[in-house]
């Protein structure tokens, strides 16, 4: 262990990183096991991490097999660990998962692992089977549609939150202002680290243990370098840079690849590619602008929206530049315009969300639908701007979009703000609490189905999983939570704060 913590460290001295923090998550072989997790009635206990697999003693013979439970009701996502045992010729009785082989008899109903806990993701009737020697046992499984609701919870911090990363169900980060790292792990949320001085913008990861976090030091209006952190092998480490700036979106997409984008300190746009050593800038396009979100597709595709002097502007990513993509004809006609969200489906379909100002009239908000299926060369732009602001909320449109995410290609949710509508009545209006948007695919609406206390102003940050399970945040460290099942209520804690009854459900930290 020694040997290889040296050998880490040595190589993060030839890369320049900066160790800021260390999350104890030990790997197999060094000495802790993994937490268990807390998922509906069924406890998942600490695992053994060895590679080899257990097998029975020579000679000896199953007699008979009990699968517990035999007949289970789940819903989708939601993790169900069951039990084998295992009547031995021996007389003894065997437990350990990993004596038998594990199946579904619908592998489109879910998966199982050598543990015996199956993730249902899809609505059906199916069975889990055990088999061993010539011995089967079976378990009928009905999986429901998850009921899933968003609901607040105490971030414990007052600091602005901005951007939000789901992994899985389990497991989830968020980053703000005055260096806000916030861990939601084991049902247990966690200020990792509070730093004042850094504002972190942008999280993204590409699996649970490669992600990036990106933002500038200096406050949220006057930045100073740009920041970029990552996290391998279970520790945040920042990279040396000294370039003038801020970044406000990343998108990861290996271990040796991610994007990066934000606006230099001379106002121009900032592309910044990491190679798997270093941060180098692409000067593929550096126009006076900004650009406040990216998302990557692979290696060769991907697209980043912000603004080009007063105009929004979209990026294409064709494997080896950046290249502006045509909007509506016509569309920055008389106005000025900024995008700040956007989420693509897949290659030739999406949505970029921001704010317009008309030359005449009150700010709106901003969405573009991208559908580039059946495209030719005689289309001006395969990008059209939508009108879809429910008309059955009065001055709903002049919400500003701030963020996107969709959970197919007619359900998902938009960010927004609460706002004081702009009107010619000179009597005073109600505010309209536009934050959150159920989006259907034509229209937008508010979102009335979530529980909240002390409304945020503004929500900033959204990630959702193709499951259900998703994070939002906002200013003055509003966090809100979307989950299948709220009768276990996760709570806020900070480092050295007690976690209910098992401090040891708390992943153990050094803030930087």
């Amino acid at each position: 262990m020694a040997a290889k913590r040296n050998a880490t460290k040595n190589l993060m001295a030839r890369l320049g990183l900066i160790p800021l923090l260390a999350l104890s998550v030990v790997a197999a072989g060094c000495g802790r096991q993994l937490p268990s997790m807390s998922t509906g009635n069924t406890a998942l206990q600490p695992m053994d991490l060895s590679n080899q697999r257990p097998t029975l003693p020579a000679g000896v013979s199953v007699l008979g097999m009990t699968l517990t439970p035999n007949t289970l009701s789940v819903s989708v996502g939601q993790p169900q660990r069951f039990a084998i045992e295992l009547q031995l010729s021996n007389g003894e009785t065997a437990t350990d998962p990993r004596l038998v082989q594990w199946s579904v008899a619908d592998p489109q109903a879910g998966s199982i692992d050598d543990q015996g806990v199956f993730t249902p993701t899809t609505p059906r009737i199916t069975a889990i089977r055990a088999f061993v020697q010539n011995k089967v046992a079976e378990a009928r499984l009905t999986i429901k549609t998850a009921d899933y609701s968003w609901q607040q919870v105490d971030s414990r911090t007052t600091a602005d939150l901005f951007d939000a990363k789901v992994l899985n169900p389990n497991e989830a980060w968020v980053v703000g202002a005055q260096g806000t790292i916030l861990r939601y792990y084991n049902n247990t949320w966690q200020t990792v680290t509070q730093r004042t001085g850094n504002t972190l913008r942008s999280i993204d990861f590409s699996d649970p243990s490669t992600g990036w976090i990106v933002g500038h030091t200096g406050e949220e209006k006057n930045p100073g370098t740009i920041l970029t952190i990552g996290y391998t092998g279970g520790q945040w480490v920042q990279t040396n840079t000294t370039l003038k700036g801020a970044l406000y979106g990343v998108s990861s997409l290996n271990s040796n690849s991610a994007w990066a984008v934000g606006q230099d300190a001379d106002g121009k746009i900032l592309l910044m590619k990491w190679n798997g050593r270093n941060w180098t800038r692409n000067t593929s396009y550096t126009a006076n602008g900004r650009l406040n979100a990216v998302q990557m597709l692979g290696e060769s595709s991907g697209w980043a929206v912000g603004q080009e002097g007063k105009d929004a502007v979209i990026l294409r990513f064709d494997g080896s530049s950046w290249k502006k993509d045509r909007l509506p004809f016509g569309f920055d006609t008389f106005k000025s315009s900024e995008l700040k969200g956007i989420h693509m489906l897949n290659a030739q379909q999406g949505y970029v969300v921001g704010r317009k100002s008309p030359l005449i009239g009150y700010d709106k908000g901003l969405m573009l639908k991208l559908d580039s299926r059946g495209q030719n060369d005689f289309t001006w732009s395969n990008w059209d701007e939508m009108d879809a602001a429910s008309k059955q909320t009065k001055f709903l449109d002049q919400v500003p979009l701030n963020g996107i995410s969709m959970l197919s290609g007619n359900e998902g949710w938009l960010l927004g703000a609460t706002i004081t509508p702009s009107t010619l009545n000179p009597n005073p209006v109600q505010d309209v609490y536009g934050n959150l948007l159920a989006f259907n695919g034509a229209d937008y609406k508010i979102e009335e189905g979530f529980y909240k206390v002390n409304l945020a102003r503004e929500f900033t940050g959204v990630d959702v999983l193709p499951l259900g399970d998703g994070l939002i945040v906002g200013r003055q460290g509003y966090v809100m939570q979307r989950a299948y099942d709220w009768r276990q209520r996760p709570v806020m804690q900070t480092p050295g704060q007690n976690a209910g009854t098992n401090q040891d459900n708390l992943i153990p930290t050094t803030p930087y």
